[in-house]
């Protein structure tokens, strides 16, 4: 798998706190809840993935429910970098794929690399594996390798973590949306019970994470 671009902004230690903080948050009023965001929290709308918000850090974050704040239930995708993987036999669309990616490092704080291939995609997802460790003070419990489920590549380390609610998950994903073709680098934060184990084989491990994060 070739990867013909990529663009992304670099987890930080904050960002990654005030993602975990969502869910413990104080609640408040739907009606309330679009002021809140914007005038408290600094975040504002984007339609780079779908219609998300972008975060005070500059990175694309997307939930399932219509206000998530002290929702324990809710479940977050944040999308810090995008990949595009090259098909030779797909060379029509190199040009305006690459485009797409470049739109995304338009972005304040975002970084765009032509060429960059499978490694500059795992060093990205590696740097920020060690954000994540370092903010919850472990490694992650399980690691596995994506394969064509997630997306069309690059087939990168999928890595996840356990909070005493919720997984952790850090991972390329699929596009199903705006570009329907390139690769989101993403975070996300889904409910999880802490009894709930892990499957033990590493198929079984990725089937669990699609159903949770695949939404």
């Amino acid at each position: 798998m070739t990867v013909k671009a990529l663009a992304h902004s670099p987890l930080t230690t904050e960002a990654v706190r005030e993602l975990l903080e969502i869910p413990g948050s104080p609640p408040v009023p739907d009606d309330d809840f679009i002021a809140h965001s914007e005038k408290v929290l600094g975040w504002g709308f984007t339609d780079l993935v779908c219609d998300a918000d972008l975060t005070r850090h500059g990175h694309v974050l997307s939930y399932d429910v219509d206000n998530p704040l002290g929702d324990p239930e809710a479940a977050f995708h944040l999308v810090f970098g995008e990949a595009y993987p090259y098909r030779p036999d797909m060379p029509d669309e190199a040009e305006s794929l690459t485009d797409d990616v470049r739109t995304w490092a338009e972005t304040p704080g975002w970084h765009f690399r032509t060429d960059p291939g499978p490694d500059g995609c795992e060093s990205v997802l590696a740097e920020a594996a060690h954000t994540v460790s370092a903010v919850l003070g472990c490694p992650p419990q399980r690691t596995v390798r994506t394969d064509d489920h997630f997306s069309m590549g690059p087939h990168a380390l999928c890595r996840i973590w356990r909070t005493s609610g919720h997984a952790v998950v850090l991972t390329p994903l699929a596009d199903e949306g705006r570009y329907g073709y390139l690769t989101h680098l993403a975070l996300a934060l889904i409910p999880c019970p802490a009894e709930e184990e892990l499957p033990a084989d590493d198929p079984a491990l990725r089937d669990w994470v699609l159903k949770r994060i695949d939404w």
